[in-house]
């Protein structure tokens, strides 16, 4: 985690990186070609009791050649102080700048509690899975993680700030829970975070996040996740936040600069991804949006958004209607709407047919339109 602290490297996020940890399919060129990097840290950890044991291997990604490697034994507790050194020698191999801010930022120890790191970082896991458009409990499963580390220890400024951001973003999703409650939630959460860490850019970007999703204020937004970028440079969520900031303030080719940036950092991450493309096809940019959709869509082949994406954008493109109605088939229910209630409705409007969009309209289960003719955001 550290890593992604330096600038002057491009660090690859979790979701992406998780993709390739089965050793048997492990392919170094494919790894190169997938993620755009030169090299990649492999590496092991062996636990036994309070002691762990860390093997690392820095490797050039094209030849297999390899480049630095290194084992440290530490104490359990010492867990932080292994990723610094670490951060430290591999930012070193690669002869990369490491400034007094960055090293400062890599040798923080945000928590003592050994419990409360292990569901922090499983509820950071969780959440890179997470979409606008997945069911409310796994969104409930993913606050429920970060109370637990909090209630292991409640001085961990960065759990408080994570937890701050989901509890933000379940606020402004319709169907989810846009509850004065889930608001209260929000800003107790980053109300803590600021009391204990008010300039770490973790909290700066949970309180740009709050500003966003729960106060709509887009200027403060958009100046806190900027000042977060600063000590968090690889950070993909963050990067497609600013880009989100600034397609709603209606600077859609800065906000694709970013987004593409975020995609490329975590390209593996469905959200981010799905925002890419939906913001190409509002710029009419349809072969790129389709070109990213199709790209998406081989990722997760389940995921109906992108599969939604993908039909609209060869609709744009070709202009086939018939084509276009029968691909609707092909668009599987999303989490949030079971029933396929909206993909109907989408259908029905598409083809004219406002009796059948009448009658999607009346049925008391359908929640409303969340795609792109909602104007996603």
């Amino acid at each position: 985690m550290s890593l992604g602290k330096i600038r002057d490297l491009k660090v690859i996020g979790r979701a992406s990186v998780l993709a390739f940890r089965e050793t048997a399919t492990r392919d170094l060129r494919k790894i190169a070609d997938e993620l755009q990097v030169a090299t990649v840290l492999t590496g092991t950890v062996r636990r036994v009791g309070n002691q762990v044991r860390v093997t690392v291997e820095l490797l050039e990604a094209r030849t297999g050649a390899h480049l630095w490697g290194d084992s440290f034994n530490r104490d359990i507790t010492d867990i932080f102080a292994i990723q610094s050194a670490l951060a430290q020698e591999i930012t070193g191999a690669l002869k990369a700048t490491l400034t007094a801010s960055e090293r400062a930022l890599i040798e923080r120890q945000p928590t003592q509690n050994q419990a409360a790191y292990e569901f922090y970082l499983r509820g950071l896991v969780l959440e890179e899975g997470l979409s606008t458009r997945s069911k409310r409990e796994k969104w409930d499963q993913v606050v429920a993680i970060y109370e637990q580390a909090v209630v292991r220890d409640p001085a961990f400024a960065f759990a408080y700030a994570r937890l701050t951001g989901v509890q933000a973003v379940m606020y402004f999703i319709g169907t989810l829970d846009p509850s004065a409650e889930r608001r209260a939630r929000a800003q107790a959460a980053l109300e803590t975070a600021e009391r204990l860490a008010p300039d770490a850019p973790e909290v700066r970007q949970a309180r740009g996040a709050f500003s966003y999703y729960c106060a709509f204020d887009l200027v403060r937004a958009l100046a806190e996740f900027q000042a977060a970028e600063k000590g968090l440079p690889n950070d993909a969520l963050l990067l497609a936040r600013i880009g989100l900031v600034l397609r709603r303030s209606d600077l859609l080719p800065d906000a694709l600069i970013y987004l593409e940036r975020a995609a490329t950092l975590n390209p593996h991450h469905l959200y981010i991804g799905t925002q890419w493309a939906n913001s190409l096809f509002s710029a009419r940019r349809f072969r790129p949006a389709h070109d990213v959709a199709q790209r998406y869509v081989a990722l997760a082949p389940e995921d109906g958004w992108m599969r939604e994406l993908l039909v609209r954008t060869q609709y744009a493109l070709d202009g086939d209607r018939a084509s276009y109605l029968k691909a609707w088939t092909t668009v599987p229910p999303m989490d949030y709407d079971p029933h396929g209630l909206e993909a109907a409705y989408v259908k029905a409007m598409a083809a004219g047919d406002y009796l059948a969009a009448n009658a999607v309209l009346a049925d008391r289960r359908f929640k409303g339109l969340m795609g792109l003719d909602a104007g996603i955001r």
